[in-house]
């Protein structure tokens, strides 16, 4: 620097200030960026520290962006924009922080060359430019928008990263951003499809969607295949943006699987197993349901991938594939279902029960007569009653047995005999009268069939009737009834007498 300068930078009067830093600025020489800097921040007047500020910035040596920095924040209006303009100028990684911060700037006009500087230094700028999208400045959050928008491509890949955040606010903001960033930001949005998080997954299928660009068919047609209904659906919808239409059946049925129209999915047949198929994974437990059902309405086709899910770790995927087999009525999956009777998860052993007990005949039968023998009383139940709906006469002896030990089965042991051999029900029906709690449909059954087969039921069953029944028709006599309210025990007791008697004659 010129003597003369420092005398005028020191000693001149402000106009003389102002125009010895405008020659300095002029210089272009580096050299002298320290003695200006310095001059800046001692002086009070703020057309020399606007002067100052601007020669900086025509020297664009990184060194004075301290000075700039604390000018932009403590300056005057016109100290301020004019400090950001020399921080754009100088372009160095420095200046992104007192950017950035100038962007809660109450001037509008210094947060607007604020956000021109950040946009014009670019990539360095990513970084604290998303961090402002969280700031509680709505004026900064908007600016720091509009900057991440400008500097396009480069803001996509630190924007999919923000989708995973839990504010809803901030994940409406970034996809904004995108759909501003447009056609550009598409080829690197393939990588959101991708996350492990299925809502940034779902958020960049919808972006995508909104951005209109054909480029993104491919990937959005990959989507349809997600493991994530909600991705699945969304991908499909902004399938529908660009106007895609499948070519073929197979991705007719994954548009339908995605958009959750099951029959349209059933009506394609095999061509949808594949995609139903995976949708049993589905982690919504209405969606694996529901695409259960859909495989049923395929029929035998869905047989052999089915068969796979009963092998599923979840529980509940293997129960909706033994429904949905039970279902198809396929006789050679019995063996396979069978195997889940000793699944160590109960729902799975139920639903295998409800499984046998739609698809019926002989294999069915023998899986049913197993379940009689499960640890849970329930399913053991299940499992007489379907015996009894399938007629399946080589079941009575094991159901005479249940009916004999087992008083949490017996009233279905009993009912599934009646239904298959009604003279070997006496003395189980007559065995679950004696209980209070189910005794009026057990003592109704036994009437019906004394009064229409008496004389063709052994006489060690009468004798159990009368005998079992005594204390029902003695707690009657003295108004104890129990829960029995239409049914009369004494009835029964009566028939089963006068049938004995007639027999001893």
């Amino acid at each position: 620097m010129g003597w003369w300068e420092n005398i005028q930078l020191k000693v001149g009067g402000v106009d003389a200030r102002v125009r010895a830093m405008e020659q300095l600025g002029a210089s272009g020489d580096p050299a002298h960026v320290d003695a200006v800097a310095a001059a800046a921040l001692e002086d009070n007047s703020p057309l020399v520290q606007k002067a100052a500020a601007e020669a900086l910035g025509k020297l664009g040596d990184p060194k004075g962006i301290p000075a700039l920095a604390a000018m932009l924040q403590h300056g005057k209006p016109e100290v301020q924009k004019a400090s950001a303009l020399s921080l754009q100028k100088i372009g160095s990684v420095q200046a992104v922080a007192p950017l950035a911060g100038a962007l809660t700037n109450l001037d509008p006009e210094v947060r607007q060359t604020a956000m021109q500087g950040l946009v014009a230094i670019g990539p360095p700028s990513l970084g604290p430019l998303v961090g402002l999208l969280k700031d509680m400045n709505r004026e900064a959050r908007r600016m720091a928008a509009e900057a991440l928008a400008r500097i396009g491509t480069p803001a996509v890949a630190p924007l999919l990263a923000q989708l995973k955040d839990k504010d809803p606010d901030l994940r409406k903001l970034v996809t904004d951003i995108l759909i501003k960033i447009g056609k550009p930001a598409v080829d690197l949005m393939a990588a959101g499809l991708a996350d492990p998080n299925a809502d940034t997954r779902r958020l960049t299928a919808d972006t995508m969607g909104k951005i209109g660009d054909p480029k993104a068919t491919p990937v959005l047609v990959e989507a349809l295949q997600d493991a994530s209904g909600a991705v699945r659906d969304t991908a499909a919808r902004s399938l529908e943006l660009l106007g895609w239409q499948p070519a073929n059946d197979e991705e007719k049925a994954l548009r339908a699987v995605a958009l959750r129209d099951w029959n349209q999915a059933a009506a394609l047949g095999a061509a949808a197993v594949p995609c139903l198929v995976a949708a049993l994974k589905d982690a919504d437990n209405r969606v694996a349901e529901a695409a259960a059902g859909a495989l049923t309405k395929v029929g035998p086709a869905a047989v052999s991938p089915l068969l796979e899910a009963l092998k599923d770790e979840n529980p509940v995927k293997r129960s909706q594939a033994a429904r949905a087999l039970g279902e198809i009525k396929s006789p050679e999956t019995a063996p396979a279902l069978m195997e889940l009777l000793r699944d160590a998860d109960g729902t799975v052993r139920e639903s295998v029960v409800l499984a046998l007990w739609r698809m019926g005949g002989p294999e069915a039968a023998t899986g049913l007569t197993q379940a009689l023998e499960d640890a849970d009383g329930l399913i053991r139940s299940r499992a007489a009653r379907a015996l009894g709906e399938i007629n399946a006469e080589q079941a009575v002896d094991p159901l005479l047995q249940l009916a004999e030990k087992d008083s949490y089965a017996r009233s279905a042991a009993a009912l599934a005999i009646w239904k298959i051999s009604p003279l070997k029900s006496v003395k189980p029906l007559a065995l679950w009268a004696a209980d209070d709690a189910t005794a009026d449909e057990a003592i109704t059954a036994l009437t019906q069939l004394l009064e229409q087969a008496a004389n063709a039921v052994a006489v060690e069953d009468l004798q159990a009737v009368v005998q079992l029944l005594q204390g029902q028709v003695a707690a009657k006599e003295a108004g104890r009834g129990g829960l029995v309210k239409r049914a009369d025990p004494s009835t029964v007791c009566a028939l089963a007498q006068k049938e004995l008697a007639r027999r001893s004659t």
